[in-house]
């Protein structure tokens, strides 16, 4: 993966029904030689459904002047859904975020270090109709989904690009936010395998997708995973 848009199309995509979706997750900071975000997204492309929608993705470094470029890069209205990923450093399970708060503090991987309002005329709050409906949705699942429902997406560049994102386009697109576990650091916390089931499942939710299959995910045992648990 690198940082332009990649694409993938699901079995549907010749029928002409496609729904159109952007995934972004971020690269290497601090610590993390390889982003978690990174590697769910990588392991979700791979094994995952995507029937019925195209799918484009691009890796962000950590860098707020590289998400401003990235943010007013793209026309208004060209896709139905916008995820956003990143990890939450010390997560020990997955969070949709349902706010973005007009703040910033910290330091990207350029050294620009950046502190108080992302947008002097914006406003304080934005609120993701989008990630309470994936919300609602996984609710619904007659299984335990462990994941949480998160009103605080922090104040570093997660927070950042899902406010700037939210600013542009959440009149006329569906933008959510997943902030993956730390799965690198703590053995407890949520799994690869099941954090990338998590992120088809929330894709699916964004476009209204049903499937009875939806996740066709290979366990590394080589065995597919349908349905069932999957979220410890």
């Amino acid at each position: 993966m690198g940082n332009t848009f990649q694409s993938v199309c699901g079995s549907l995509v010749e029928s002409g029904f496609v729904m159109k979706v952007l995934m972004t997750v971020f690269g290497p900071f601090g610590d993390f030689k390889r982003n978690p975000s990174e590697m769910v997204l990588e392991y979700a492309l791979r094994h995952g459904a995507f029937d019925g929608c195209a799918v484009d993705w691009v890796v962000l470094p950590v860098a707020f002047g590289a998400v401003d470029d990235f943010i007013e890069g793209i026309q208004i209205g060209s896709y139905d859904a916008i995820i956003h990923t990143g990890v939450a450093a010390g997560g020990l399970r997955p969070q949709i975020e349902e706010r973005a708060c007009n703040r910033v503090k910290g330091r990207d991987v350029h050294g620009i270090a950046l502190e108080g309002v992302i947008d002097k005329r914006g406003p304080a709050l934005l609120t993701s109709p989008m990630s309470r409906h994936i919300w609602d949705s996984l609710c619904c699942c007659d299984r335990d989904i462990g994941i949480a429902l998160s009103e605080d997406a922090g104040a570093y560049l997660c927070n950042y690009i899902f406010y700037k994102s939210l600013l542009r386009f959440g009149a006329d697109t569906g933008v959510s936010f997943l902030h993956v576990a730390d799965f690198m650091k703590h053995r407890d916390a949520s799994g690869l395998h099941a954090q990338a089931e998590l992120l088809v499942t929330i894709l699916h939710c964004s476009l209204g997708i049903v499937q009875s299959d939806p996740l066709c995910i290979q366990s590394p045992d080589g065995k597919v995973q349908q349905g069932g648990k999957g979220y410890p």
